[in-house]
């Protein structure tokens, strides 16, 4: 057996441990697993009843306008992007529990991105322990990835994609046995997600085989198969936070591991063990991981924007650890760099950067400049003079008001609309 089919049969048994136990049930589906969130999964989207929660106004129509945005790109020749934009308001309405709104923005888009969609809005109702219409949600997200497949032109990682969601939905819904039938069927690349809804029904009993199965990947490992196995290591960690040493251990795996990924993925990892901590309510704990993080990043040569990309996540680690006036001055210090090397950003970037900016401070409580990040990046979406990418920004720049509850004053809200109005020729 080769290496890469070592790793991948190492991944095949990683997801065999827990579904595979149920395919000797006949298609009945095993017992009802407890839908455990796990950090791969938003924590927020497993209240019930999201539904009926009111979504004010102003929201809504950051939303709405972000989907019109998106749906004034015309499909030839930028289909792509199109979808891409429209999934990203399925998302966000997603992790705002308003499930109502994403089913009905799903069904708008136009290529497979429709499929994993419709299987992202099954997932979440799935987290949230409903059934009701689960069927025929994920009969028309299956119908989706075949009609891929079936396309000439048709690429099998979009089906993966949408059948990984329809695995980790059947698995949240019990039904075990055709979770574990579909998950044999996705490639590495995809296979993280399922991995993670899995650990979060793991005994203990089960951590040490669990480990070991792990371990061989990362000897022997592809980058899809070992970055899907640094994904079950963080979905562990959080699993097993209260287990100190299996803490330890899963936090040396993180930083050992990943030689293979690149750098701005294994800052990210170790990022994701800093948010385990603060979830755990260990601010202490996460400080440090987040120092490591850190550590890291200032190993990397960054682009401009990407480094005041990371400045923002660090900057509100450091806030949620509670180190809120330096996290602060951190971000501030974010948007006067900005300020002075903007010109070096290509400017369909600057935008990305000026968001995680104004997140970031809009999350720590200064809504002044975070107003500013987010009137900034407005017109710096702006400044290409063609329309895509500037329906790419707005597209972007409302969401993030949006999920993050940021609530722009009348001026900025006018200034959005007139944006939205002005998108079209040339594309």
């Amino acid at each position: 057996m080769t290496a890469p089919s070592h790793a991948r049969a190492a991944l095949a048994l990683v997801l065999a441990l827990f579904l595979g136990a149920a395919c000797s049930d006949s298609g009945k589906g095993g017992e009802t697993p407890t839908a455990v969130e796990t950090a791969a999964a938003p924590k927020a989207a497993a209240t019930k009843g999201g539904d009926a929660a009111p979504l004010e106004a102003g929201r809504r129509e950051l939303i709405e306008i972000a989907f019109r945005a998106a749906t004034k790109l015309p499909l030839v020749p930028h289909v792509k992007d199109r979808a891409r934009a429209q999934e990203k308001v399925v998302d966000t309405c997603l992790a705002l529990d308003r499930e109502d709104l994403a089913l009905g923005f799903a069904k708008g888009i136009p290529n497979w991105r429709r499929g994993a969609a419709l299987a992202a809005v099954a997932l979440h109702r799935a987290r949230r322990g409903e059934t009701e219409g689960l069927e025929s949600l994920l009969e028309s997200a299956e119908k989706v990835a075949q009609e891929n497949l079936a396309d000439p032109d048709g690429q099998p990682w979009r089906s993966d994609r949408i059948r990984a969601s329809i695995a980790r939905a059947l698995l949240l819904a019990g039904e075990r046995a055709r979770a574990a039938k579909i998950a044999a069927t996705v490639g590495e690349s995809e296979a993280g997600g399922i991995q993670a809804d899995r650990i979060g029904e793991l005994d203990d009993d089960a951590f040490k085989g669990e480990l070991e199965t792990l371990d061989t990947i990362f000897k022997s490992g592809s980058f899809d198969s070992v970055r899907s196995a640094l994904e079950a290591c963080v979905a562990l960690h959080d699993r097993f936070y209260g287990r100190a040493e299996r803490r330890a251990v899963l936090e040396e795996r993180v930083k050992t591991s990943f030689t293979k990924l690149p750098l701005d993925l294994r800052i990210g990892f170790v990022c994701d063990l800093a948010e385990n901590a603060i979830e755990h309510g260990e601010p202490a704990e996460g400080k440090r991981l987040a120092a490591d993080a850190t550590a890291v990043f200032e190993t990397g040569n960054w682009h401009v924007e990407d480094h005041l990309e990371w400045i923002a996540r660090f900057a509100l680690l450091r806030h949620r650890s509670g180190e809120t006036d330096a996290a602060l001055t951190q971000a501030r210090d974010g948007l006067a760099f900005y300020d002075s090397q903007y010109r070096s950003i290509v400017d369909i970037d600057r935008a990305d950067a000026l968001r995680a900016l104004a997140e970031s401070l809009h999350r720590m409580g200064d809504d002044e400049t975070a107003a500013r990040a987010y009137a900034k990046a407005l017109e710096a979406g702006i400044q290409n003079p063609n329309s895509r990418p500037r329906a790419d920004d707005l597209v972007a720049t409302c969401l993030s008001m949006a999920r993050w509850g940021f609530t722009p004053d009348d001026a900025m809200r006018d200034r959005i609309r007139a944006i939205e109005a002005e998108l079209g020729t040339p594309w």
